[in-house]
Parts: C-alpha cells; structure tokens; sequence
C-alpha cells in the first residue's frame, strides 16, 4: 500500500509544561507583596491603637521614691514648696533648682542678703546639672528658723550625690525666707 491519504487524527494540543518552582516562587511573592501592602496601610493608618499622648517638651525628671511626709522634726520630700514656713521655703528654693531649673524662681525664696549666688551666676551653675536629675529633700528642724537638710541629688546615669546644709529662714513682710545656706 503506500501512502496513505487517511486523514490523521488530530494532533492533541500540547500541554503546556509548567515549572513547578516558578508557580511556587510567583506565589511567595504574591504573598509577599499583599502583607507589605497590608503592613504600610496599618502604619499609615495607626491601625485600630490610638495615637500616644505627646511628650513633655522639657525633660522630665528621673524617678525618685521621695514621698512627702513629716514625722516629728523631720520634713522630706521634693515638692514645690512655698513661703508659708522655713520648711515651705527650703522646699520652694531647691524645687526651683532642680524641678524648674530656674534661678530667678529660687531667688523668689531667700532674702535679699542671702549668701547665695545672683541670678545670673547661679543659672549658671542649675546649667551645669544634667538634665533629668532629680533630687529629696530631708529637712530636720532643730528651731523654728534652723534647720539641716541633706539634698541627696539622683542622675541620670544612677549615681547620686548628697549635700548637707544648714538653713536659717526669716520672716520679711509676712513670707519665710532663707537667710543663710551653711556647707555643713
């Protein structure tokens, strides 16, 4: 017989040959791809969390346990003070220093003729105090307008410093003032 002139059957089409690793590496990618998407829109959005409150503009002091409280003779604590007592006073000038970094304030709490730097020399010296350094005060009455006080400074780098005085107060115009700082 020779040639036939049958028609052949159909050739089946081809199968396309699929590479297993590049179906695999497309999908990774795709994965990839859809939790960046994801990740930027919660980073851009803030997500479901509340924006955190905004920081305090001047640094904050370190954490000190400096409870108020007096117990007899002896006052400690760190708060702001005022001009109501020796006590009020002595906390008001060493808050100024160290909470509010001001030596125009402090001077608001001693006389005129204290033996204590002007204003202008002793910012200089609050500015040399690290920032955040924070401080407690104990203050033993021994008369009403003599006291001692011990200033135990705490820096930010955890070491810590204290400082004894004595303290005469005065009273001028209805305020209690101190008078005089003595390095005891």
């Amino acid at each position: 017989m020779g040639r036939s002139f049958a028609t052949a059957p159909p050739d089946e089409p081809e199968k396309p040959r699929r590479n297993k690793g590049m179906l695999i590496g497309g999908a990774v990618a795709a994965v990839v791809v859809i939790a960046g998407l994801v990740t930027t829109v919660v980073m851009v959005s803030g997500g479901n969390k509340p924006a955190p409150p905004a920081g305090p503009t001047t640094p904050a002091l370190i954490a000190v346990n400096c409870p108020a409280r007096t117990d007899g003779n002896v006052t400690t604590g760190n708060g702001p003070g005022d001009t109501s007592s020796g006590v009020g006073a002595i906390l008001g000038l060493q808050h100024s220093y160290y909470a509010d970094r001001s030596a125009t304030k402090a001077h608001t709490f001693v006389t005129p003729d204290v033996n204590l730097l002007p204003a202008d020399a002793l910012q200089k010296t609050i500015d040399q105090i690290p920032p955040r350094t924070n401080y407690c005060l104990r203050i033993e009455t021994t008369s009403p307008d003599h006291f001692n006080v011990a200033i135990t400074e705490y820096h930010p780098d955890g070491s810590s410093q204290v400082y004894r005085q004595n303290v005469t107060t005065a009273t001028r115009d209805g305020r209690t003032l101190v008078q005089e700082i003595l390095t005891s």
